[in-house]
């Protein structure tokens, strides 16, 4: 059984373009690979507020509709904010397969023969079993459980919730059993080196592990990773903003059944390949001229960046470009300039950034930064703008140092 796990995509009308080309690049990979399932693991728009006759919302329904010629779907409604109860529209979307759009945590079985998702149970039993669990929120536990309204008492309602979704009724145990969630999962890296911890209500992987599920599958974090053996977040398929430095793209797993076993005593194993979109680059330049002054003035250092080569960044790209000025010079900077250099240079989107910096508090600083009395008189002195003589230096180096009668060195 194949699965594409994709999340995160964030439609939204200034980024409309990249996301639908990372978007096609993933459907047009599925008609390869012929998936069984396609897991979409919430927040699929930016806002809750997108207007259903804008053009990222058509290209949503277009993008669900063809994925529903190729195999069923399942949606779990993501970040209120983000998707809200709009995404619920997506169970108008139709193809040769059914979708299913979650906004409450459910458990429903696939039916190939009826191509169909119903509720558990019946003499026939479903081709797979999928537990929704879409982003918890305290409305939903406190409206079904009348439970405390704090983020540990949800917490532990959703592993009192994932227990019981792991008590698949008798004769099921055998099936494929895929959850399909949106949230934040204990120890997962929103980055490198960055882990997420305590902004939202959190899942733990035990907790996870009770619904005795083959896979498992989470949207929210946009770092793709592997929570545990069989714990995946599939990440955003494009980047978001310049934070964003990771790989972008999608998961295909398959689960395969041990060989020769009795159908009830099937040991379903996962294999997952990670693939990556075309995802346009995001690329941070930090650049500091008030380093530089003694090398170059600012118009040479600015002319020394039109030799940047052609072709060096990727089509497509965006760049954010911090320049460090002193605050006197800024008016020698050419802002067009520097974004025409970077668009000649490749990039289709440029942000410059000027932090414009006094002199007078550098060389304040410097005053207070110096150890030494002769540093201090010096920093002082170019604070003011004045000369200091070098016998007067000296004299302040032999009053440091303990001279046995200084006032003789004053004259």
């Amino acid at each position: 059984m194949k699965i594409i796990h994709s999340a995160d995509w964030h439609f939204n009308e200034k980024n409309h373009d990249e996301i639908a080309k990372c978007l096609d690049f993933m459907v047009n990979h599925s008609e390869t690979v012929e998936p069984d399932l396609f897991l979409i693991s919430g927040d699929i728009t930016d806002s809750k507020n997108l207007s259903l006759d804008s053009r990222s919302a058509r290209t949503i329904f277009k993008l669900i509709n063809m994925m529903l010629d190729i195999a069923p779907v399942a949606i779990v409604i993501g970040t209120p904010s983000h998707d809200g109860n709009a995404a619920l529209a997506l169970n108008e979307c139709r193809g040769n397969y059914p979708i299913l759009v979650s906004d409450m945590p459910e458990q429903f079985g696939y039916y190939l023969h009826a191509k169909e998702w119903k509720k558990v149970g019946g003499e026939i039993a479903p081709e797979f079993i999928i537990t929704q669990i879409p982003q918890p929120t305290k409305q939903y536990f406190i409206n079904h459980g009348a439970i405390e309204d704090t983020d540990k008492a949800i917490s532990d309602a959703m592993g009192i919730l994932m227990v019981s979704f792991g008590n698949l009724p008798r004769g099921l145990e055998h099936l494929p059993h895929i959850v399909n969630g949106h949230g934040q999962i204990g120890g997962a890296f929103i980055s490198e080196t960055q882990q997420l911890i305590g902004r939202d209500i959190e899942v733990l992987k035990d907790q996870l592990k009770s619904m005795n599920a083959d896979l498992i599958c989470y949207g929210h974090i946009h770092k793709a990773q592997v929570m545990g053996n069989n714990i995946f977040y599939s990440g955003s398929p494009t980047r978001m903003n310049f934070g964003e430095t990771e790989e972008k793209g999608f998961y295909v797993h398959e689960l395969n059944n041990a060989m020769n076993a009795p159908i009830d005593q099937y040991e379903w194993s996962c294999e997952s390949e990670f693939i990556k979109t075309p995802a346009r680059d995001m690329i941070s330049i930090k650049s500091d001229y008030t380093c530089n002054e003694e090398v170059m003035t600012i118009q040479e250092y600015v002319d020394s960046m039109e030799k940047m080569p052609k072709n060096l960044y990727a089509c497509g790209c965006h760049v954010k470009f911090e320049i460090k000025v002193w605050q006197d010079e800024v008016d020698n900077l050419s802002q067009s300039k520097i974004e025409t250099l970077f668009k000649n240079a490749g990039a289709e989107r440029v942000k410059v950034l000027i932090i414009r910096v006094p002199r007078e508090s550098v060389r304040a600083a410097r005053v207070l930064e110096s150890e030494v009395l002769a540093d201090k008189i010096e920093a002082m002195a170019e604070l003011r703008g004045e000369s200091i003589s070098i016998s007067i230096l000296e004299k302040a180096g032999k009053i440091e140092n303990g001279d046995s009668e200084p006032w003789k060195l004053i004259g």
